[in-house]
């Protein structure tokens, strides 16, 4: 199955007998199966915050991880107006219950404080 597109709070996963409607909840306990059933997830890139490093279709491996360190990347899904939408970012500082990120392009931190649970893994390229 892949990530086709998003209607509210409702994705679209197309697979080979059709499409499927699911909400985020289950979209995101979809992909944390997938990342413990095989270690890692496949993911293309969109957006140019990533910038040299990571550039737009680039396709990425996320794998699960249980330590995270300031220089890390990694992906981490955040909900904005209903949509569920999966950040691949670089750790700039690590705390006991969050992290703050960081596009390698962007001129400023992320003003979001990622617990955790939110984290999906380390990006491999």
């Amino acid at each position: 199955m892949a990530l086709n597109g998003v209607y509210a709070n409702i994705f679209i996963l197309k697979n080979i007998r059709g499409v499927i409607l699911i909400n985020i909840e289950k979209c995101i306990n979809l992909l944390k199966d997938e990342l413990n059933k095989k270690g890692e997830l496949q993911l293309t890139v969109y957006g140019d915050s990533m910038l040299p490093i990571l550039k737009d279709g680039d396709t990425v491996k996320v794998q699960k991880c249980n330590e995270y360190k300031i220089g890390d990347i990694v992906a981490y899904f955040i909900i904005v107006d209903n949509k569920l939408k999966i950040v691949i970012h670089r750790i700039v500082l690590k705390r006991k219950e969050y992290l703050l990120t960081k596009g390698d392009n962007n001129n400023f931190i992320d003003n979001i404080k990622v617990r955790n649970c939110f984290v999906l893994g380390v990006v491999l390229f």
